[in-house]
C-alpha cells in the first residue's frame, strides 16, 4: 500500500515539483534576488541557515508548516523569474508534471526527447532545463525487522511476528528494498 499512497506517481510529481521550487528560490536568494523574500520563518533557511542543524535552526524548522510553504509558493507564482513563476503557478493550479515509474533507469534518448519538448515549450536555457525535466530513484523497504511489529495468526490460533514465519516468500518479499526509477516532465 505504501507505493499506492506515499509514492504514487501523482504524489511523487507534486513533491518533486515543490523541491524544484524551493531549489529555484534558493538559487535566486543566493543570487541576491530580494523579490524572493517572503518575510516569514522560511526566509531564515534561505538567508541565515549555514547548513548546520543546531538548536536554533531546529526550533525554526519546527515552526514551519504547510501554510508557510503554500504562502511562499503563492507569492512566487507572480515572481518575474520564469522558472520560479511557472513552477509555482503550475503547482498551485494542480497542473502537475507527468511522472513515469519503471523498474530500470530511463533511456538517455527518452530523457533528451522530454528535455527538447520542454525547452521549446518554455524557451528554457540548458541550465534551467533540469527544473522541468528530472529523473531519480524512489525506494521503499516494505518491512524492517525490529522497527515494526506485524503479527500473523495461524489457522491453529497461534500468533507470531511476521519475521519469524517459516516462509521464504514472505521473508524475501518483505525485507527487500523496492526501487523504482522516475522521470517527471511537463505533460504537454
Amino acid at each position: 500500500m505504501y507505493w499506492q499512497v506515499y509514492l504514487h506517481k501523482t504524489v511523487l510529481a507534486a513533491e518533486k515539483m515543490m523541491v524544484k521550487i524551493l531549489q529555484r528560490a534558493r538559487f535566486l536568494y543566493d543570487n541576491k534576488d530580494e523579490l524572493v523574500a517572503v518575510h516569514a520563518p522560511l526566509d531564515y533557511f534561505f538567508l541565515d541557515f549555514k547548513g548546520v542543524m543546531d538548536r536554533d535552526s531546529l526550533d525554526r524548522f519546527c515552526k514551519l508548516d504547510d501554510g508557510d510553504i503554500e504562502s511562499a509558493i503563492k507569492k512566487w507564482s507572480t515572481h518575474p523569474d520564469p522558472v520560479l513563476g511557472t513552477l509555482s503557478t503550475s503547482l498551485l493550479n494542480r497542473k502537475l508534471f507527468k511522472c513515469q515509474l519503471q523498474g530500470h533507469s530511463f533511456e538517455d534518448h527518452f530523457i533528451q526527447e522530454k528535455k527538447d519538448k520542454a525547452r521549446k515549450r518554455y524557451q528554457l536555457t540548458e541550465a534551467d532545463l533540469d527544473y522541468f525535466v528530472f529523473t531519480g530513484e524512489a525506494a521503499n523497504t516494505t518491512y524492517q525487522v525490529g522497527d515494526e511489529n506485524i503479527l500473523l495468526m495461524s489457522k491453529d490460533g497461534t500468533v507470531q511476528e511476521i519475521s519469524h514465519v517459516e516462509n521464504a516468500l514472505i521473508q524475501g518479499a518483505l525485507s527487500m528494498p523496492v526501487k523504482k526509477f522516475y522521470i517527471c516532465y511537463p505533460k504537454k
